[in-house]
């Protein structure tokens, strides 16, 4: 029997089809409701290798052999990496709440289905396409003979890439490592970038300015492409890698990537001993210092003290790495967790500098939580600072701690002008110093310099939605509502649930004589209220139709019962509630309780606006004046 004629049309690829998304197999091109989405070859390889076995473990090994093949030379763990994050880039997915991608710890990862396979008739097969560099959110680390020549050296520097430096600072920003034995919560990875940041912010801070962390990992979060990081961090470089961390060694990949051609100029493969991280830091930041024509300085090496056996500065700066997971979740419990981990690494290791004045940045904001009265926590913080700055005078964290003790503990506005302008003049860079020094500046009437610094602040942090809120508060206290307004409902536009700029809002809606927008703010706030509150919405809401402002006022935000405001340790929040609508003897009743208890935020009584019904009176007077307060 004669054989059936053989084709001379190779069979074609199927379509895959999933959610919103298409995936051509044999352009190997990604659309979204027929848009092509910007996604290279190499990630388009891996999205199809998981995309045609949905609901199935596929192996890192698996991975390895199928889109790499087994004879090629690359870094494979660093490239599978970047090509799992340009993939989710792509398809909007995120590993902390997947979509389609979900990791499997240490084996591999999983295609969430259902996926729909689109089987195509047999055709000519369409033209293969001239390809330029395929730059995605990472330079694919596959790329034939310039892979070869990469990878080839333990470091590769394209100059020929690099921008010539502008007259202003350089801006970079530290993207958390991928980590392929990752931890539960994910700490060291993400701490271990912040280390970096720590590291690169001391290279040259006149020329090199880095991102603060927050901003950084919630560009990461979102799975931000290099375009869209340029785009909201106004950043021009970034730095990103992988990481493994063994009993006994550290091994990384580590880029610098430009993000005006998403071109990678710098890339090192490091491998120091787990014990040694401030080497990989060194390494890392002489790399970055020599792509971009940077003279590095050298730091002191806190944490590799010849008098600490090994195994305890590991230990030491594993629980420094865990008291910075903790102080970025700004929680109370986070903060007091981030005291115990400090505490830990300094009882290990004496030497480490920087756990000292991270410890002392904690304690200063211990009584704004809650945790520790003013007089436990702002002596220990200027303890551990002054301890911190004799090991190293140059740590801007320890001079920031003091400088922030100093305005809100002692009032000694020139002490902490001091502290807070050397912090920043040792890491001009360093966003927290910008924000804690605007405080000072509104308390001592100097509110456009404040205003500039907290938005110094933001263009370091430009994600941080606090920092925004804290934008619009600064305005009010500079009696710029209208400015005010405008930033609180920016940040509402982000996050519509965002209670203290609805409360700024409403209060700088109300200072600037527009009751009525004012009142539907209070309308808005009275309806988010519900449960237990149902009544009060009503007789909220019925208050604001009536346009009765401070009943509407006192309904909506609750100042407590003034026998309970008396009892609780927050009572300046409630003094500015019962100020506002102008309850006098309320308001003056909670502010003695709040001198009494040493309040933090006292300093702020002549500028806050919610007090301005009071000024003049003889009882608020006298108090601003015995806490230091000239009119």
């Amino acid at each position: 029997m004669p054989s059936p004629p053989v084709s001379s049309t190779p069979a074609r690829a199927p379509l895959l089809r999933f959610g919103d998304f298409e995936l051509d197999g044999d352009l190997l091109e990604l659309r979204r409701k027929g848009v092509r989405k910007n996604l290279p070859p190499q990630p388009a390889r891996l999205l199809l290798l998981l995309a045609s076995r949905p609901d199935r473990a596929v192996t890192r090994e698996e991975i390895r052999r199928t889109v790499w093949g087994d004879g090629a030379v690359v870094d494979f763990e660093h490239g599978m990496n970047a090509c799992i994050r340009q993939v989710r880039a792509a398809l909007g997915d995120q590993a902390s709440n997947p979509r389609f991608i979900r990791t499997l710890p240490k084996r591999g990862y999983s295609f969430l289905g259902p996926v729909e396979v689109i089987e195509r008739e047999p055709g000519a097969a369409p033209a293969p396409k001239t390809s330029s560099t395929p730059y995605g959110r990472r330079l694919p680390l596959a790329l034939g003979v310039l892979a070869v020549a990469w990878f080839g050296a333990r470091a590769w520097l394209r100059p020929e890439a690099i921008a010539t430096p502008s007259d202003g600072r350089i801006l970079l920003a530290v993207l958390p490592f991928d980590d392929a034995d990752a931890d539960a919560d994910g700490y060291f990875a993400d701490s271990l970038a912040e280390a970096l940041i720590f590291r690169l912010a001391r290279v040259e801070p006149v020329r090199l300015g880095v991102i603060a962390r927050s901003s950084s990992a919630e560009a990461a979060a979102r799975g931000l492409t290099i375009d869209e990081m340029g785009a909201q961090l106004g950043v021009e470089y970034v730095v990103e890698g992988s990481v493994r961390r063994g009993a006994e060694r550290l091994s990384a990949n580590v880029s610098l990537v430009q993000v005006a051609d998403r071109a990678s100029i710098w890339s090192d493969s490091i491998d120091v001993a787990s014990a040694d991280v401030p080497a990989f830091e060194d390494r890392v930041a002489a790399g970055v210092a020599a792509a971009l024509r940077i003279d590095a300085r050298s730091a002191p090496s806190d944490a590799v003290a010849s008098d600490v056996p090994a195994a305890r500065r590991t230990a030491a700066f594993d629980a420094y790495l865990r008291g910075r997971f903790e102080w970025n979740r700004f929680t109370a419990a986070s903060l007091e967790a981030s005291v115990r981990h400090y505490t830990g690494a300094l009882e290990l290791n004496p030497n480490l500098a920087r756990a000292r004045a991270a410890l002392a940045e904690s304690y200063a904001l211990l009584p704004f939580h809650g945790v520790l009265t003013p007089d436990e926590a702002f002596p220990r913080a200027i303890s551990v600072a002054t301890e911190a700055l004799g090991q190293d005078p140059e740590l801007a964290r320890a001079h920031n701690a003091i400088g922030f003790a100093s305005l809100y503990y002692h009032h000694d506005w020139a002490a902490a002008a001091a502290a807070f302008e050397r912090a920043i003049e040792l890491d001009p860079g360093y966003a927290m110093a910008h924000h804690w020094h605007a405080g000072l500046l509104s308390v001592v009437g100097d509110h456009d310099a404040a205003v500039a610094e907290v938005r110094r602040a933001l263009e370091l942090d430009p994600l941080s939605l606090s920092l925004q809120s804290d934008l619009a508060w600064y305005l009010a206290y500079a009696d710029r509502f209208d400015e005010s307004i405008d930033e609180a409902r920016k940040v509402l536009d982000r996050a519509p649930d965002d209670r203290w700029a609805r409360y700024v809002l409403a209060v700088s809606l109300q200072r600037a004589g527009r009751t009525g927008d004012a009142l539907g703010v209070i309308r808005e706030l009275a309806a988010k209220r519900g449960g237990a509150a149902a009544q009060m919405q009503v007789d909220a809401l019925d208050a604001a139709a009536r346009d009765v402002f401070d009943t509407a006022w006192r309904l909506a935000f609750r100042p407590d019962d003034i026998e309970l405001a008396l009892t609780n340790d927050t009572p300046f929040q409630s003094a500015a509630g019962f100020a506002l609508v102008g309850d006098a003897p309320a308001s003056q009743a909670l502010l003695e309780r709040a001198r009494r208890l040493d309040s933090g935020w006292l300093v702020f009584l002549r500028v806050d606006p919610r007090f301005d019904r009071l000024h003049g009176t003889a009882a608020f007077e006298e108090l601003a004046l015995r806490i230091g307060l000239s009119d």
